[in-house]
C-alpha cells in the first residue's frame, strides 16, 4: 500500500497547493507529496508563511488502496453500446444480403444444370 502526504489548513479544510506562496496558497484538491520529508521540506521552505499559521496547519498521511482495475482498452476506447448495436444490425443485414445472393446463385446454377440435362438427354 502506498503512502502519500498533504498539508491541510484546519480552519478551512483546504490543502496547500505546493510551490511558492504566490497566488492562491490554499486550494480544494492541493498537492500530494509522495514522501513525508518532501512535504516537511515544503513547510520549512515556506516558514514565514507557516509560522503565522502553525496552529492551523496539519500534515496528513494517506494510504492509497487499489479499488478498481480497468482494462486499458476500455479507458482508451470506451464501449459505446449504441455503436455496438448499430454494428450488430449492420452485420445481420449483411448476413441476410449474403444468404439471398447465395440462394439466387444456387437457383441460377440449378436452372443451368437442368438445361444441360435437357440438352444432353
Amino acid at each position: 500500500m502506498e503512502t502519500v502526504f498533504k498539508i491541510r489548513q484546519k480552519s478551512t479544510g483546504l490543502f496547500a497547493k505546493g510551490g511558492g506562496t504566490w497566488g492562491k496558497f490554499w486550494v480544494e484538491a492541493g498537492k500530494i507529496w509522495r514522501k513525508k520529508h518532501h512535504a516537511e521540506a515544503h513547510i520549512r521552505n515556506n516558514l514565514e508563511f507557516y509560522r503565522a499559521e502553525q496552529d492551523d496547519v496539519e500534515l496528513i498521511q494517506y494510504q492509497l488502496v487499489e479499488v478498481e482495475v480497468s482494462d486499458g482498452r476500455q479507458v482508451v476506447s470506451p464501449v459505446d453500446e449504441k455503436q455496438l448495436e448499430q454494428e450488430r444490425v449492420e452485420d445481420a443485414r449483411r448476413e441476410v444480403w449474403k444468404r439471398e445472393r447465395l440462394e439466387a446463385e444456387r437457383q441460377r446454377i440449378d436452372h443451368e444444370l437442368f438445361l444441360l440435362e435437357q440438352a444432353t438427354s
